[in-house]
């Protein structure tokens, strides 16, 4: 305000110019408008006119106005994601469901919505029988400081640079302004607005009939503006849970957890990016389902097996190169009934991706229903762990009814032919009973005589379940860091803080 007099009194001659030039406009017209209407009888039928298409919208406003629901949601977890992600989405999709415009109101109900996001988050990622108190620091529960450091930095870092980005996309401006300017600039623009609005509705009162009008509109807009400014407020609380619930399901399933050889895109130092640990793809079923012809048409020459662990009995790795997608390790198995269970379910534990290979020309799949039960309580006990990722591969296609037709090309998918039509019902069949999504499913053949079919839909949707195996394989190595992993990185600590203590005493 102080800024806005300074002004006046430094260019008062320069706006006393400006008000005797507009004077006569402001003064006479009306005037003469007046004197116009009142001649020809027609005053009364302005102000009424006025008033009454003024009114009917405000009337139309307050009768019809009904803002919808914001139409805003959290996405569906995935079919991989673990039972505690899709608690959570079920506890922000309440959250975000109800709230309304007080949530935003204030800075301090805007930050209560944020709270009770994130402390819903974490409830949801705490374990059975470990909940903590709820009183913890700064309106967080115990539960939701379950985080390191590095991950809630990274987690900023992360949500810095999209800032960034979405910025300098939409709004380029926004790297020649300097945040001291636009500060100045905002407050000058509010000392000056204010007495400059005041001003304004003091000169319509010049001609009474317009001020009316000026204020019966402006009424009717400020309500429109409060109920549309309500809405909008809701669609921005939501807006804000959701984004709140995004990141903060991303911090406690792990997201930003980091190994600690592992380089952080804004390290300084410029290296190569560090290729991915190569990913371990088991192939199991009952005996004679097909396991070992579709390994050797996965690998299409021989391979020399090498030792992916400590060899578990019955099994066989063997290294694939695939530049597209990084190095495989596959792994053929014996039949569920040829090996001891212990064995099997160790080696699952080391798994990030099982493809479960059945005979498309069977119909027993009781084996496979006890192997896949048992395979799925593994994670079962934790709901912070992912299921092991499952693709489903019928086998043996090709002896499939009509069993003495095999005429590739096929179309398994919308294909008519008879051979097609049964291709499609034995793969539902078995997805259905397996209880394994059909997107998660493809249908394949290697008969002895005649070169693999259908290996291209099968590496399609190996390839679609590769980022739920990337995070399977992040899970299993943080897992396996263990106590031991923190004892070598306390001692790592040390040094640091010596340092540290040392360079504080010299000072």
């Amino acid at each position: 305000m102080k800024r806005f007099w300074n002004h006046i009194r430094f260019y008062w001659r320069e706006w006393l110019l400006g008000f005797l030039m507009l004077a006569p406009f402001v003064l006479v017209l009306p005037t003469a408008g007046i004197a116009f209407l009142w001649q020809q009888g027609w005053f009364w039928y302005w102000p009424t006119s006025v008033v009454a298409f003024t009114l009917i919208p405000l009337v139309a406003i307050r009768a019809f106005w009904n803002p919808r629901a914001h139409g805003v949601s959290i996405a569906a977890a995935d079919s991989d994601a673990a039972p505690a992600e899709r608690q959570a989405r079920n506890a922000m999709e309440v959250i975000i469901a109800g709230v309304t415009a007080e949530d935003v109101r204030t800075a301090d109900s805007g930050l209560n919505l944020i709270l009770r996001s994130v402390n819903a988050v974490a409830t949801a990622f705490t374990p059975e029988g470990d909940a903590l108190p709820e009183q913890g620091l700064a309106g967080l529960s115990k539960a939701a400081l379950r985080f390191t450091l590095p991950e809630i930095l990274l987690m900023n870092e992360e949500l810095a640079r999209k800032l960034r980005e979405t910025l300098t996309r939409d709004l380029p401006m926004t790297r020649q302004v300097e945040v001291g300017w636009a500060l100045d600039t905002y407050e000058t623009g509010t000392s000056i607005a204010e007495p400059a609005m005041q001003l304004a509705r003091a000169a319509r009162w010049v001609n009474p009939l317009s001020a009316i009008q000026h204020e019966l509109v402006g009424f009717a807009l400020s309500n429109a503006i409060n109920q549309l400014g309500a809405h909008a407020k809701a669609q921005v609380a939501a807006y804000l849970a959701r984004e709140v619930g995004e990141a903060a399901i991303r911090l406690y399933s792990g997201h930003y957890r980091r190994r600690a050889d592992e380089l952080l895109a804004t390290a300084p130092k410029s290296e190569a990016p560090r290729a991915p640990d190569p990913l371990t793809i088991v192939l199991s079923g009952q005996r004679n389902a097909g396991k070992s012809s579709l390994l050797n048409a996965l690998l299409g020459v021989a391979q020399a097996p090498v030792g992916l662990t400590r060899p578990s009995e019955g099994f066989t790795a063997y290294r694939l190169a695939m530049p597209e997608i990084g190095d495989l390790i596959l792994v053929d198995s014996p039949g569920l009934d040829q090996m001891p269970r212990e064995s099997w379910l160790k080696q699952a534990r080391q798994t990030d991706l099982i493809l479960w290979v059945v005979a498309a020309n069977r119909a027993d799949r009781a084996a496979d229903q006890r192997g896949l039960a048992k395979l799925r309580e593994l994670t079962a006990s934790d709901p912070r762990l992912r299921a092991i990722p499952l693709v489903l591969v019928a086998t043996q296609a090709d002896r499939l009814d009509p069993p003495l037709e095999w005429s590739p090309p096929y179309d398994p998918l919308t294909g008519t032919r008879p051979k097609e039509v049964a291709m499609r019902a034995a793969l539902e069949a078995a997805a259905r009973k397996l209880n394994i999504p059909i997107a998660r499913s493809v249908t394949v053949a290697a008969p002895p005589d005649a070169p693999p079919w259908n290996l291209d839909g099968l590496w399609t949707v190996i390839i679609a379940a590769l980022p739920a195996a990337r995070q399977k394989q992040l899970e299993r190595a943080l897992s396996q860091d263990g106590w031991f992993k923190t004892v070598v990185d306390g001692f790592r600590t040390v040094p640091g803080v010596v340092r540290q203590v040392g360079t504080f005493i010299t000072r």
